[in-house]
């Protein structure tokens, strides 16, 4: 806590501290990392479970190159204590209650959050279904990765996993977490209390409740009370503030002494689990990385999605594609300010005569990504494939004739409409690869000052207190 004997300089952290310090913006690697390197303390860590299952799942990342880690939070209640609250809400089975992507910047020391609300809808790997994401993580960890690769092009290069008492006990090992709340919640579903208004120290317990809470009800200015309409949605943005609010509260807490690091480790032995391949030597370089992190660099980017009701009534999430794609791209290495294939609407005409061309053309670049449709339009002929494209599409032009071996001539077409292309095939023609050629910068700077850099907003959705994860409240 703020003050007080443990409080120490970030320089004079030890490894271990540090670890703590650089994982704790990911909250459940708090535990895992606050370990020192001899004795039984490095013994007790390397005892963390393995999910050996996820050996091939996971894509090894060189220390230079940035790192996607999966961050799951399961829903499994069974070592929650009988007096619990939340222990009799009539879950029986494990699910993932919350399912986070951070990714790492090597050069920038940069920490982006994605969480994926746990009612968007898509395809589940390996079984032809559509249902909720977190019912990926039903059919087992590797199907909710093999998910997420598929549907969102996002590499998984660690896997962690904390089960609903380990993030409770966390919270307890590290004093409780301070929130600064500017008028009064409760919800009453997630069994959270009148809370607030000013500084609360949450305990585990109602640190849990104030992260499930998908009905949070506030006070408003006349004192009447108000309820927070983003359901999961705001529940994210407030699980990722108080992922900022842990991370500062463990860097004002010095861990050195032998009772808070044994409470954390009880909590990584007993609660969390790894991928194989996380060895406690990258998390130490990790730590050396981010030492002395600031909270305020953590991004949080919310995904877009609409609400759908289904023909059962069940309410669900809907991706925003093309509001999405901007915000997936930080998490798939597209470069900035460039387009995703499924960002590009392309038509495709046939213009060398060569049966069925236009169709497998289509049919390939679908593979790789693109919004890909059949123009039935007569074309052609052409000896030389050529690309049309608007005002506002030569980023997408441009990425289609990469995907194309022989390449491809761009058109301007000012009668065609915002960021659509429309490819018509030549004699030149050969195959559409999956990797694209790089970018020639002269048509980058062009395209960037002709239709600009793909953005997005990210102003997090739902109700949150105001408060600042660098400073204490209470003093």
């Amino acid at each position: 806590m703020a003050g007080g004997g443990h409080h120490r300089s970030l320089a004079g952290r030890r490894w271990e501290q540090n670890l703590v310090v650089a994982l704790g913006v990911l909250v459940t690697l708090a535990c895992v990392g606050a370990a020192g390197a001899v004795g039984y303390v490095y013994a007790r860590v390397t005892s963390v479970e393995r999910f050996s299952e996820l050996e091939e799942s996971v894509i090894e990342a060189a220390s230079t190159e940035p790192l996607n880690i999966m961050v799951v939070g399961s829903d499994s209640r069974e070592n929650l204590d009988a007096g619990d609250s939340t222990a009799g809400d009539g879950v029986v089975d494990e699910r993932a209650d919350t399912i986070i992507v951070a990714r790492i910047e090597p050069a920038s020391d940069q920490i982006e959050l994605l969480s994926f609300p746990r009612d968007l809808v898509v395809d589940i790997a390996g079984s032809g279904d559509r249902d909720r994401i977190n019912a990926a993580y039903g059919e087992g960890r590797e199907v909710l990765i093999d998910t997420i690769r598929q549907n969102f092009g996002i590499e998984i290069n660690h896997y962690i996993e904390v089960d609903f008492t380990g993030f409770q006990r966390l919270v307890d090992a590290i004093g409780g977490v301070p929130v600064d709340f500017d008028t009064e919640y409760r919800d009453r579903g997630s069994f959270l209390q009148e809370i607030g208004p000013g500084c609360v120290t949450l305990n585990g317990l109602d640190a849990l409740a104030f992260a499930r809470a998908r009905a949070l009800e506030f006070r408003d200015e006349d004192g009447d009370w108000q309820t927070d309409t983003t359901g999961d949605l705001g529940r994210i943005t407030r699980q990722q503030l108080l992922v900022q609010l842990a991370l500062g509260q463990v860097q004002r807490l010095g861990i050195g002494d032998a009772l808070t690091l044994n409470s954390l480790l009880d909590v990584a032995v007993d609660s969390v689990g790894v991928d194989p391949g996380f060895s406690i030597d990258e998390m130490r370089a990790l730590a050396a990385r981010f030492s002395g992190f600031d909270p305020r660099q953590i991004e949080t980017l919310p995904l877009p999605t609409v609400p759908r009701t289904t023909g059962t009534g069940a309410e669900v999430l809907e991706l925003v594609e093309a509001e999405a794609q901007p915000v997936l791209d930080v998490f798939r290495d597209v470069p900035a300010g460039s387009r995703a294939p499924a960002q590009v609407s392309v038509s495709v005409q046939n213009g060398s005569g060569v049966e069925r061309q236009a169709a497998d053309v289509t049919g390939a670049l679908a593979v790789v990504g693109f919004d890909a449709e059949v123009d039935q339009d007569p074309a052609g002929p052409l000896a030389r494939t050529t690309i049309y494209h608007g005002p506002d599409g030569l980023f997408g032009a441009d990425l289609v004739a990469r995907h194309l071996t022989a390449g491809a001539v761009l058109v301007r077409d000012p009668a065609i409409e915002g960021g659509q292309v429309r490819l018509v095939t030549g004699t030149d023609l050969t195959t559409v690869q999956r990797n694209p050629n790089p970018q020639d910068p002269a048509i980058a700077a062009e395209a960037a000052e002709d239709d600009g850099p793909a953005t997005t907003t990210t102003e997090p959705p739902g109700v949150v207190p105001e408060t600042d994860p660098t400073e204490a409240c209470g003093g």
